[in-house]
């Protein structure tokens, strides 16, 4: 009988599922590797200096080594999708990591371990007002978990296949000089299927994080809104929010509401007959 030699593939936590869906077989899981990281993420104000830290903990079977590397995401980077930026030639100048400092980089954590790592964020004189942004991406150095399957084809062939899974995960770092105050604009459309669109637009040097509500147009506010939905902007960009919910036959206003002050901060119309 021939057989076909197993396969190794090696996997991040963003295509870990896509991994995992390919175990349609019969299959072995070996011991695992595993860690957390707390907070998810940390804003500074850009002010001044200023030290904050992130918890990694070793949650899983054995002793491993993590690599600690400061990272940007584009906006419209599949891994952040934000949106499009509204000028798609030319670069978002939000990038915190010139200012970053991670302390340690690399490290080794036994089994129910933790430690602190120190990031620090050090401004320089006469950076520009606005938001800033980066991710800390933490990566296992060792497997995370390996998977072996095997299924004996319809020619006496075995089929066999190994996974070894290796793990990586991103916290989000945010930061901000000068007086937030971003300023969106929404329009409205609706879906084949009848359900809300709506197209963000941020021209702002602000990122925006709050809800979304939507109410009848001759609704008063601090009535109970027809739906609800949070979101982020980031600074200079597009973003369309696409909605389960089904559009009535009258018209609707939107107001969108500010996380950092609790304050209506926009709000539109939308009809759609």
């Amino acid at each position: 009988m021939k057989r076909i030699s197993l396969r190794k593939v090696h996997c991040s936590a963003i295509t870990l599922l896509n991994c995992l869906l390919l175990l349609v077989f019969s299959t072995s899981v070996f011991a695992k590797n595993s860690f957390l990281i707390a907070p998810g993420r940390i804003d500074f104000d850009l002010s001044k200096p200023n030290t904050q830290s992130f918890i990694l903990t070793n949650n899983g079977d054995g002793t491993i080594r993590l690599k600690i590397e400061p990272t940007y995401f584009a906006i419209d980077d599949k891994a952040l999708s934000a949106g499009i930026p509204l000028t798609p030639d030319a670069k978002v100048n939000d990038d915190l990591r010139p200012y970053m400092r991670i302390s340690p980089r690399v490290l080794s954590l036994k089994p129910g371990q933790r430690r602190d790592i120190r990031l620090s964020v050090r401004p320089k004189p006469g950076m520009p007002d606005g938001d800033y942004r980066a991710h800390l991406l933490v990566k296992m150095m060792e497997v995370a978990q390996t998977f072996t399957t095997q299924q004996e084809s319809k020619d006496n062939d075995a089929l066999g296949m190994k996974v070894d899974i290796k793990l990586q995960t991103a916290a989000a770092v945010y930061g901000h000089h000068g007086n937030r105050q971003a300023e969106l604009s929404m329009k409205c459309s609706k879906s084949e299927k009848g359900e809300l669109i709506i197209d963000v637009t941020n021209p702002s040097i602000w990122r925006f994080e709050g809800a979304l509500k939507v109410f009848f147009a001759t609704a008063d506010v601090s009535s109970e809104p027809l739906y609800t939905k949070f979101f982020n902007s980031i600074r200079e960009s597009q973003l369309t929010l696409k909605t389960d919910w089904k559009v009535p036959s009258e018209s609707v206003k939107l107001h969108w509401i500010d996380n950092f002050d609790g304050a209506v901060s926009g709000q539109a119309s939308c009809q759609f007959n």
